[in-house]
């Protein structure tokens, strides 16, 4: 029960409908509507009632409709209707369904390469609309980015975007933001120019290569202290898959001095686009005469055979001297099988054991009484088993569970991903394909529960 629920019904301009209650922020809320002269669904978001004789607040809302008015982009959310008559001060948008980049990521931890591409041109391409207007939008971050089922991405919630002719000089001691995404000159209460939407597009982009943020503490103060001045862990000593080409783009988006960032929305994504490009080669100067060429790669032959030849008899020497070492310590070493049946069994990590000395495999079969459990296992529980240097691999029968009430969200999941989810489940899964704009193929685009043991996965293709 909020505040707002008393307005569910309300029509308003006597076209609009309230119907539900899709966000409530600190001056406004967002509610779904139906509009009755199309028959479609909107969202409509409205000035807070208690807020209306808050001059700040009133400038706030007056502001975002100014600023969205300007945009006709198809990755930029639209205002389709305003009224700013009487008490009840609105504007209408087009209802964005689908689910943040936020949760995305929370579902899916680091992305891949190819899809930080596949989500950075449509959101680059609008911020690079935004700033050819005129505006700074000083609040990127994924919760403002929406993957929409149709394919289609969209910047939202300009409430505290900056008309870059408009700002004045002066320091606020107020940071405006969220404190994890803002540029060092935001966290300063600095004026803001395009390159600080760079900034933390650049945050956004260490979260979706790495699955974290670069600077967390529980004092929102203490990260507004990191912004300005420390250096982030380079994404690739956070995360394996992140290429050195990758870490450089990230890093240079997130420079402390503005100068020294991509100075373009166009210039961030043509970094990104180029990481694959081989450089070219330095040519060097050809030599003047076929005989001092041959003279030289005479003499570096020789050296380096010379050099190869010692190399690899040491090379040799070490590798069977480490292969002795190894078979010593390992051949030998036995290690006593643990005792897993009837342990619950949510995943290979669920019992904590050492991966170098057990590798879990495991078999999935219906048997409703002990839904979740490990009913046997091979090899038998306290033997002692020699591991012959590999982890011992431990097979075990799980119970399968019955489907949880609700569904859990399994979009935007590989399909390896959510069919290894729902081996755990009583179920039977069956796949339509689908397209899709920007996912890479292969992907859920989403899940539905036919009946109470069938799931249908609809998978992109291209």
């Amino acid at each position: 029960m909020t505040r707002y629920d008393n307005f569910l019904g309300r029509v308003f301009s006597g076209r609009y409908t309230l119907v539900s209650i899709i966000g409530v922020g600190e001056c406004s809320v967002v509610f779904g509507a139906y509009d009755r002269e199309n028959g479609k669904t909107v969202a409509l978001k409205m000035l807070a009632p208690d807020r209306l004789s808050d001059g700040e607040a009133v400038k706030r809302f007056l502001k975002e409709v100014d600023v969205l008015s300007l945009f006709d982009h198809p990755n930029i959310v639209k205002i389709l209707d305003v009224s700013l008559e009487g008490d009840d001060k609105f504007f209408v948008m087009e209802y964005i369904e689908g689910i943040t980049l936020k949760k995305h990521i929370l579902t899916k931890g680091a992305l891949s390469e190819e899809e930080i591409l596949f989500l950075s041109r449509p959101i680059l391409s609008a911020l690079g609309e935004v700033h050819k207007k005129g505006i700074v939008h000083s609040d990127i971050k994924p919760q403002n980015i929406v993957l929409v089922g149709s394919g289609a991405i969209k910047l939202m919630d300009f409430g505290i975007a900056k008309i870059l002719s408009q700002q004045t000089e002066e320091v606020s001691s107020v940071t405006v933001g969220t404190v994890q995404y803002v540029s060092p000159e935001q966290a300063e209460g600095r004026p803001l120019d395009p390159t600080s939407d760079l900034y933390s597009f650049g945050v956004t982009l260490y979260e979706m290569a790495t699955g974290v943020l670069p600077f967390v503490d529980d004092d929102p103060r203490r990260i507004a202290a990191m912004q300005v001045s420390s250096e982030p862990i380079p994404p690739s000593m956070v995360c394996d898959g992140v290429c050195p080409a990758l870490d450089e783009v990230i890093l240079g988006a997130m420079a402390k001095t503005p100068e020294k960032r991509p100075q373009s929305a166009t210039e961030l994504m043509e970094a990104l686009e180029n990481l694959h490009t081989p450089k070219p080669k330095k040519v060097e100067d050809e030599p003047k005469s076929f005989k001092t060429l041959w003279k030289k790669l005479h003499k570096r032959t020789c050296f380096a055979a010379i050099l190869c030849a010692l190399l690899s008899s040491v090379i040799v020497s070490l590798s069977i001297l480490s292969a002795m070492l190894t078979d010593q310590r390992n051949n030998h070493t036995f290690v006593r099988v643990p005792n897993l049946v009837g342990e619950s069994y949510l995943s290979t990590s669920t019992f904590g054991l050492d991966e170098e000395l057990y590798k879990i495999s495991v078999e999935y079969v219906s048997y409703p009484t002990q839904s979740g459990k490990v009913i046997a296992q091979s090899p038998a529980q306290d033997r002692l088993v020699r591991r012959n240097g590999k982890p011992l691999d431990i097979h075990l029968t799980v119970a399968r569970r019955p489907l949880p009430n609700p569904l859990p969200d399994l979009a935007y999941l590989s399909e390896e991903d959510a069919r290894a989810y729902l081996a755990g489940y009583d179920c039977r899964v069956k796949t339509i394909t689908a397209t899709h704009v920007y996912l890479p193929e292969g992907y859920v685009l989403r899940a539905e529960q036919t009946d109470t043991k069938e799931i249908t996965l609809y998978i992109t293709q291209k």
